[in-house]
């Protein structure tokens, strides 16, 4: 798109983000629009792909009030999914580690747990 004019004022209208504020029950979010933007007026003009970004927005926005995952909550969420689990043999640890885990105790606080395997039988 060529440096378009503001319909307002026929001013030259400049590329620029600037801060835009949303509402949605009660929540709002304020993010940087970009689109073109007029130094004389109140004006401004969104391509398609500028509004992308307040469409963005706005679905955060609704996603938080509803109580829905972000999408950066489900990207880690794929991410932990995926991992590889590692299973790892006692064969394989070192006799220092064996040792350790031998003589481990757990925490005095966790000692109620106990009962709950006094008459447990493998």
């Amino acid at each position: 798109m060529t440096d378009p004019v503001c319909p307002k004022t026929g001013a030259p209208m400049h590329r620029a983000a600037r801060p835009m504020a949303l509402a949605y029950k009660g929540l709002e979010l304020t993010f940087d629009m970009p689109g073109w933007y007029c130094a004389a007026s109140d004006e401004s003009i969104h391509t398609g792909e500028d509004m992308k970004v307040s469409d963005r927005a706005l679905n955060r926005l609704k996603d938080e009030a509803e109580g829905l995952s972000s999408p950066e909550d489900i990207e880690e969420y794929h991410h932990l999914k995926g991992r590889d689990r590692a299973v790892i043999a006692t064969a394989d640890a070192p006799a220092e580690i064996i040792e350790a885990v031998r003589n481990a105790t757990m925490d005095a606080r966790h000692d109620h747990l106990n009962d709950l395997l006094k008459d447990w039988t493998p």
